[in-house]
């Protein structure tokens, strides 16, 4: 008769900091790009003011009006796509959205005037409602608490990567591609920066798995490593007791929390959609591929700085709930 051991019936587990490390490569960097693109199709129309207002005999209402109707769609649809998100799983819900958003971002280019303006830009508030949550939710699956902080910076880098690529290369597609094919440049702007997130929609949908138990691209050992962590990082926030959503909702914390990113939102976007028409009308003898240029400047800036408090962050366990502070500067293991 065989004897198995206590040791050969224990689950293989592999070491901590290279399946964090695997994990983090696989899909920090893919995440990162579908949140560039997220980015992008939200302010683009910034950019696209610069000709487009002119085109469609917009005014600053009648434009910021269509900016903010996007808003109404995506505030109304959050938390109900979320709970979809949870129902089909992150896979099948996150492709859906980049491919419905980007299909209908790059819609845009069919506009005629303000009302239609108006009509497209609350369905890309709609199909897009519960992106960024989701992939926040989706990292909670596969990031455990130590590394939490940093992983969601990085994937917030993706803002202001998006206001600076998309300040230079929106200019190029609104100075060289206006007129080509007939259509005006702002219209190929929406068209080409829509699109990719279509595509990568469907790239998505074969490319990441819902869970780590279901991944395979990790063996076992790893997977049972994973699940060593995420556990750890359970019992540490103790068990949780089942509370209505709508408690959640209303919660002072979460309240707290909610004001505080709209300041922020507030902020990040009011530059984003009205900087590039600023710097227009103070550059007005330069070219939109400069007016892009200047506008990315503050995004480079910040480019700069986010890592840093990525890393402390971390270091000093705000993402983990722990107040122990550790040197902050210091290269984080398992990651970048």
């Amino acid at each position: 008769m065989t004897t198995i051991s206590v040791a050969d019936a224990a689950p293989v587990e592999t070491d901590h900091s290279a399946t964090i490390r695997k994990v983090w490569l696989r899909l920090i960097p893919f995440l990162f790009v579908l949140y560039v693109f997220n980015y992008l199709d939200r302010i683009n129309i910034g950019f696209a003011a610069l000709s487009m207002n002119k085109a469609l005999g917009l005014t600053a209402t009648t434009f910021g009006l269509a900016n903010s109707i996007f808003y109404v769609g995506y505030v109304a649809c959050e938390i109900p796509s979320n709970l979809l998100m949870a129902r089909y799983g992150a896979r099948v819900w996150i492709a859906r959205i980049l491919i419905s958003w980007g299909l209908a971002s790059a819609a845009t280019m069919l506009v005629v005037g303000p009302n239609s303006l108006y009509f497209v830009r609350f369905w890309v508030g709609v199909l897009e409602a519960g992106f960024v949550p989701g992939v926040l939710l989706y990292l909670t699956y596969w990031i455990p608490d130590s590394h939490k902080a940093r992983a969601n910076g990085y994937l917030m880098m993706g803002q202001p990567v998006a206001m600076a690529l998309g300040a230079g290369v929106s200019g190029m597609i609104l100075e060289h591609l206006d007129g080509g094919l007939g259509l005006q440049g702002w219209r190929w702007l929406f068209l080409l920066e829509g699109l990719p997130a279509a595509i990568l929609g469907v790239v998505a949908y074969g490319y990441l798995s819902d869970k780590p138990a279901g991944a395979g691209w990790l063996d076992q050992g790893e997977k049972n490593t994973l699940k060593s962590l995420l556990a750890d990082n359970q019992g540490s926030s103790g068990r949780q007791p089942e509370v209505a959503v709508w408690k959640q909702l209303t919660a002072p914390r979460v309240l707290l929390l909610a004001l505080a990113y709209f300041c922020l939102v507030n902020t990040l976007n009011a530059n984003a959609t009205w900087i590039p028409t600023i710097v227009r009308e103070v550059m007005t003898a330069y070219s939109l591929l400069q007016v892009g240029f200047v506008t990315a400047i503050p995004a480079v800036c910040a480019l700069i700085l986010m890592p840093l408090w990525n890393r402390s962050s971390d270091a000093w366990g705000n993402g983990s709930g722990t107040s122990s502070p550790r040197w902050a500067w210091r290269r984080p293991v398992g990651c970048w």
